[in-house]
């Protein structure tokens, strides 16, 4: 016959932990337009130094229109040009795009502020596993 297990887990570990990931996605959204502005600097500057590597002409040139349906005047046209780079030249690595701060961390941040303010009004040393269940889902 199976006995169920009663596992207890500090209360005081537990809020450490939740405002350490609290801190983490509060600065990753305060940062994120500076993040941002770098990335955009960093590619101009990773897109000159692939140009430059290229000295022929393109293989392939496509121009395409993306309409607008809210407003049928406004378009952009996309021109892709595809070119043959030797295997012998090496390609600097593209820098990585920063992710935006977006409705699952919104939610994210208000779970666990939630949790926080909750742990913070308990006496309890530990808090049992089924609470831990509960909120790990934010660590």
């Amino acid at each position: 016959m199976a006995r169920a297990i009663n596992v207890k887990v500090p209360t005081i570990k537990i809020i450490a932990a939740l405002e350490k990931k609290l801190k983490e996605l509060l600065d990753a959204k305060n940062t994120y337009p500076a993040r941002s502005a770098q990335y955009d600097k960093d590619l101009k500057t990773w897109n000159t130094q692939v140009f430059a590597l290229v000295d022929t002409p393109p293989t392939d040139v496509t121009v395409g229109t993306c309409y607008s349906y809210a407003n049928a005047r406004d378009s952009q046209h996309e021109v892709t040009a595809k070119y043959l780079v030797p295997k012998s030249l090496a390609i600097p690595e593209r820098p990585d795009c920063p992710t935006a701060s977006g409705y699952q961390e919104k939610e994210a941040i208000n779970g666990i502020e939630n949790a926080l303010r909750i742990l913070n009004l308990t006496e309890e040393e530990q808090v049992n596993a089924s609470v831990y269940a509960a909120i790990s889902q934010y660590l």
